[in-house]
């Protein structure tokens, strides 16, 4: 999830479903109001964030 400062901040319980998607849309648009110069940046992180989440997803099993 990303904070109204745009920092991706961990989810203690990680949202599935629809509710991921939402936290998703609302990063995405956070994002995409930011300036062009600073949209790069917070998209490597979004990045990272989702990596971090998606390798993570198969020790949760």
């Amino acid at each position: 999830m990303v904070r109204e400062d745009s920092q991706i901040e961990p989810r203690e319980a990680v949202p599935t479903g629809d509710a991921a998607l939402d936290d998703l849309t609302d990063a995405l648009l956070v994002i995409e109001e930011q300036p062009l110069a600073a949209r790069s940046s917070e998209y490597s992180r979004l990045q990272e964030h989702l990596r971090r989440r998606l390798e993570n997803a198969d020790r949760e099993r």
